[in-house]
């Protein structure tokens, strides 16, 4: 599975109708065997939420559930399409690790990082164990809710130049990608 094929979103909940239908109609779009979706404000998953947003293509996933309506991340394939070999769930992240015909296995992390100061320490503490027990490629990307620096705009509105991120293993393309959208887009 080329891990180019993700549909990474921040989905800023899945706890109104219209929303989900928005978010389904995204993934049904782009027919990615992987969905990643940060901010579900879903504290359980239930089989007609997933449904509804998913459809009966992607049959398996796993969650990180919400606190309460904060956060919630889930991961979602299409198992006639990839196999995942092993997962893991942490408190910021969930990790799965792909099976590739080649032999080449290699990890993806999903993350939705903390939004208290206080607790981001921990949150980057996390990532650097999850990849200590993650070998191998690795791509990591998600809502990391950090900030690099303010820039200005020549609207003279500020937007935040690092709050939605994602990164690239450099093996797993032989180079490094980052890209940065605006933490004020609407979608």
């Amino acid at each position: 599975m080329n891990p180019s094929s993700i549909l990474i979103w921040n989905a800023r909940g899945l706890n109104q109708n219209s929303r989900c239908n928005a978010v389904s109609d995204v993934i049904r779009s782009s027919n990615a065997p992987v969905v990643c979706l940060q901010e579900t404000k879903i504290a359980f998953m239930n089989q007609r939420i997933f449904l509804s947003v998913f459809g009966t293509a992607y049959d398996k996933y796993v969650e990180l559930p919400a606190d309460g309506t904060r956060g919630g991340i889930l991961i979602a394939w299409k198992s006639n399409i990839c196999q995942i070999l092993a997962s893991r769930v942490d408190n910021y992240s969930i990790s799965v690790q792909f099976e590739e015909q080649e032999g080449r296995n290699w990890w993806f992390t999903g993350v939705y990082g903390p939004q208290d100061d206080v607790d981001k320490i921990a949150f980057l503490q996390e990532l650097r164990d999850v990849r200590a027990l993650c070998s191998g490629p690795w791509l990591i990307a998600g809502d990391f809710n950090l900030i690099y620096q303010i820039m200005p705009q020549p609207t003279r509105s500020y937007w935040l130049q690092w709050s939605h991120t994602s990164c690239l293993d450099a093996s797993l393309f032989n180079k490094w990608a980052v890209w940065f959208t605006r933490s004020n887009d609407k979608y």
